[in-house]
């Protein structure tokens, strides 16, 4: 197990590349990005569009694929953004940004991320 700041064990993450929107707390309009992993406490996101600042409050919005044949699920979270990593360090193409929100606050909503104000 690898361990994060102040040597506590860090939340296992999954790989699962599914589209998010996210915005700096306060900001009218929504961004485009995907999620490359998530764990129980944050996700990491990838995109073309300016990210939010390090340590910003954020919130965002997950597109979770359906399971099994089931439905899948919209989740609107909360949180702060935890890292920001530049283009030069990121596989991704060199405008791409990618950085870390944690999820301090969720919630399942109707319907799809297109309704979402």
């Amino acid at each position: 197990m690898i361990n994060g700041p102040g040597g506590q064990p860090r939340a296992t993450r999954f790989p699962m590349e599914t589209s998010v929107l996210f915005r700096a707390s306060g900001e009218a309009g929504w961004r485009q990005g995907h999620s490359v992993n998530i764990s129980r406490t944050g996700v990491l996101v990838t995109s073309d569009e300016r990210g939010p600042g390090a340590d910003d409050r954020a919130e965002f919005v997950l597109v979770l694929p359906p399971v099994r044949g089931g439905h899948g699920a919209t989740v609107r979270c909360a949180g702060r953004v935890a890292r920001v990593e530049t283009a030069a360090n990121t596989p991704e193409s060199a405008s791409a940004v990618r950085f870390v929100l944690t999820i301090d606050e969720h919630r399942f909503v109707a319907g799809p991320a297109s309704d979402i104000d």
